[in-house]
């Protein structure tokens, strides 16, 4: 049975590297979180990674999880057009090739 080729659909890559960001964003959170619970509270004023999502954690995982909504729906929803697409270029290839029974003329 021959190999079906899927074109590429740029919303799967984008939801791959939003969805990095996402588990990244969500494990620096936890991580967070559990420094709070110890009792481990950046100082008013202090800057870094810690402190930054202390602020903007919330916010920041809010937003990436819209984003991997959005571009889910996006990637499912032009899945078909992206395949056509590569079966019509795949078609203007094939008859661009000149076939094998062809003779070139003498």
């Amino acid at each position: 049975m021959p190999k079906l080729k899927r074109g590429f659909n740029p919303f799967y890559a984008a939801l791959m590297i939003v969805g990095v960001a996402f588990a990244v964003s969500a494990i620096v959170y936890g991580i967070m979180a559990l420094r709070e619970l110890r009792g481990v509270v950046p100082a008013p004023g202090q800057r870094g990674l810690m402190a930054w999502m202390s602020e903007h954690g919330e916010w920041l995982l809010g937003v990436e999880l819209a984003l991997l909504m959005l571009l889910s729906l996006a990637a499912m929803l032009t899945d078909d057009y992206w395949f056509k697409k590569q079966q019509r270029s795949a078609g203007e290839a094939d008859l661009k090739r000149p076939s094998d029974q062809e003779k070139p003329p003498e």
